[in-house]
């Protein structure tokens, strides 16, 4: 039977374009969202949670780091597919500064079953700018990274339906390019492409919405705007782990999990078959060379993230209201 799966993207332009996209079934979301309240409450931080508040001048000790990494905890374990008896999803949910209680941990007697893609565009779409405006390169690269997450993740005995998908706010490609994101080039066009085991809901939204639910409109939920800031931090933890990780940052330690997804060997397909996190995640990276598109895999810095001949999947020639379709 398939699950409704909404959609929360963000992206990051450091070292490559880096779409983000975590999927979120809504049997699970009431689930999710509790554990992420939770850790709030625990920590005592009730702000807005983005990776760019992580600054080198952070210590382990303030509430930033300590949110950031039960957050990162959470989004993590919320990942995992199978294998709930042999290993059940721990996560991290924060420790209090104003108390003498220790960290508190949580197990959880069920699977979240949530997914997360990134997908980095290593020259930052500067290769495909011949009779392309640089929104339109926006708007290609995210629908790449979404179909490809799709396709990946859910099969004929895991079909999905997708519901709303929320943009982290669309002022800055109205701002910068004159109009905002265009659902005909991103979703529309991904309808015509996808494979028979996905479908789209009867009422699928693209809705921009800001990550602070402070800057959010009347009609909107403040639950989604926690999902986007879930997003964000992941990624950042991603790119953090997948480049040049520096074990003295506060972001190395807080950003532990992903590490752990980007140990995986996600081209070994056999491992990946044994792994709690199997269809939980999809980690990669495209560049143009030759007029040709290249795909690899994400892996962690530390682990050696030299591309190998045989790690390439493949290579290709080359508003006010939230719109619907």
């Amino acid at each position: 039977m398939s699950d409704v799966y909404d959609v929360y993207h963000d992206e990051c332009k450091e070292g490559g374009y880096w779409h983000g996209f975590f999927f979120v079934p809504r049997s699970a979301r009431q689930l999710l969202l509790d554990l992420l309240k939770l850790a709030r409450t625990i920590s005592g931080y009730p702000h807005e949670v983005h990776y760019i508040k992580l600054g080198s001048r952070i210590k382990p000790h303030y509430e930033t780091a300590i949110i950031t990494q039960a957050w990162t905890s959470i989004g993590v374990a919320a990942l995992q597919q199978q294998k709930l008896r042999r290993f059940p999803p721990k996560m991290f949910l924060g420790r209090s500064r104003r108390t003498l209680c220790g960290p508190t941990y949580r197990v959880l007697s069920e699977l979240v079953r949530c997914k997360f893609v990134v997908f980095r565009e290593r020259d930052n779409h500067k290769k495909m700018y011949s009779g392309m405006t640089r929104l339109q390169c926006i708007e290609t690269t995210f629908r790449m990274g979404l179909k490809g997450g799709v396709h990946l993740l859910f099969d004929e005995q895991s079909p999905v339906i997708i519901g709303d998908v929320f943009i982290d706010g669309d002022e800055q490609y109205l701002g910068e390019f004159g109009r905002t994101f265009d659902i005909n080039r991103t979703l529309v066009k991904f309808d015509r492409e996808k494979r028979p085991y996905v479908s789209f809901s009867k009422q699928t939204r693209l809705i921009p919405q800001r990550s602070d639910p402070a800057r959010i409109e009347a009609y909107q939920s403040a639950d989604d705007s926690e999902f986007l800031q879930l997003c964000d931090i992941l990624i950042g933890g991603v790119r953090f782990h997948s480049q040049n990780p520096n074990r003295s940052h506060i972001r190395y330690s807080v950003r532990l999990p992903c590490r752990e997804l980007l140990s995986h060997e996600q081209e070994n397909l056999a491992r990946m078959q044994q792994s709690r996190f199997y269809k939980g995640f999809m980690l990669s990276e495209a560049w143009l060379d030759a007029n040709e598109w290249h795909f690899a895999r994400l892996r962690s810095a530390e682990d050696g993230n030299m591309l190998k001949p045989e790690q390439s999947c493949f290579s290709l020639a080359r508003s006010e209201e939230p719109a619907h379709f």
